[in-house]
């Protein structure tokens, strides 16, 4: 017996997985933007128009992502508004079960100070040029170390590809999104110690 499609292509691995420390929507630019609509296309739900420059994936949230979201929440049986907001991120954690910020098994350090007691902490720095950005993010178990040095990565990956092509030209902006295109590589080579 054949898989269904679902079942072989919507539900995403842990180097899928993408960290959403913000409600998304039209309009975001960002790693979890990118993120979102490599793991879309990857699954299925997005659609030509998401492609606005050579790349499939921007890292701006657009019509046609919201409209890929909007499928692929409507599939889930959740609140389709084409937004990823709290409930979402909720819902993606619980469904693939992922460790989120939103199920608080992933901390963002900055809001809980350096190495809290009890809990793991990951840092993870990413460079470009002479532009460095470093995250750390702490796991509340062994389980979720993984997620917590994606989530720093993504983070650190998103900041030091801002820093160096702010996104303000056009020039800049196929830069920022050939910046973030290495971001999946890189992450899982970074994360590959907590798979």
């Amino acid at each position: 017996r054949t898989p269904a499609r679902d079942d072989m292509h919507t539900h995403p691995t842990k180097d899928d997985f993408c960290h959403f420390p913000r409600d998304v929507r039209v309009g975001t630019t960002g790693g979890d933007v990118h993120c979102l609509q490599r793991w879309l296309a990857k699954a299925g739900y997005s659609t030509p128009a998401t492609t606005t420059t050579s790349t499939s994936t921007t890292g701006t949230f657009d019509d046609a992502t919201s409209a890929a979201v909007k499928k692929w929440q409507k599939k889930n049986k959740w609140k389709a508004s084409g937004v990823i907001d709290q409930n979402t991120r909720k819902a993606y954690g619980e469904k693939y079960g992922f460790a989120t910020t939103t199920n608080g098994r992933v901390v963002d350090d900055c809001v809980n100070g350096r190495n809290p007691k009890g809990l793991k902490c990951v840092d993870v720095c990413a460079e470009f040029g002479d532009e460095q950005f470093c995250q750390t993010k702490c796991a509340k178990d062994d389980d979720a170390r993984a997620f917590a040095c994606r989530s720093a990565c993504q983070d650190a990956f998103t900041g030091a590809c801002d820093r160096a092509f702010p996104p303000t030209n056009a020039e800049n902006r196929e830069k920022f999104i050939t910046c973030l295109s290495h971001m999946p590589a890189e992450c899982k080579a970074s994360c590959e110690t907590y798979n």
